[in-house]
């Protein structure tokens, strides 16, 4: 999910960057053909008929400044999001691997001392469970005692699934 998150970002900022990129090679394209037609309009009018165009290239270009601007900020607050999103990844990764290993450590302890138990898929969760990555261990921590243990074959020994 985080993974596919990802490309789908990096491939729509991929995209945004070459929109702006063709958009900036037509502007320029646009910029050479009106400096042409300024100089032309400069010999035939004078300098005074070119005013009225200059403001209005200067109202463009400060749009196109803010435009930039805000592509920029975008860009920036999505690379932060990334960020966010690969941190929180690599924390339910160590998370996983911890619950991985204590089970694996459980499995052995019970098999070494002959001590049957239910399959993990038995136990009954609650639906109302809700977790939080900071509180993990608080919220699914549910303490089970073997069989062999409430038939008083090992009384000091208590296993927590979690």
């Amino acid at each position: 999910m985080f993974v596919n998150g990802n490309d789908s970002l990096k491939e729509e900022l991929l995209w945004q960057i070459g929109q702006q990129k063709q958009k900036n090679i037509n502007l320029r394209e646009r910029i050479l053909w009106l400096e042409a037609k300024l100089s032309q309009a400069a010999e035939d009018q004078g300098v005074a008929g070119t005013a009225e165009l200059n403001e209005y290239w200067d109202t463009q270009m400060t749009k196109l400044e803010i435009n930039h601007k805000t592509v920029l900020q975008e860009k920036m607050q999505l690379g932060e999001e990334v960020h966010i999103m690969q941190q929180d990844l690599f924390k339910w990764k160590y998370k996983c691997l911890k619950y991985r290993c204590d089970l694996l450590e459980k499995d052995l302890l019970l098999e070494e001392y002959e001590i049957k138990y239910p399959d993990i898929r038995d136990i009954p969760i609650s639906p109302s469970v809700q977790v939080d990555i900071n509180n993990l261990d608080d919220t699914l921590e549910h303490q089970w005692v073997p069989p062999a243990i409430l038939a008083n074959k090992f009384p000091s020994f208590t296993i927590y699934i979690r």
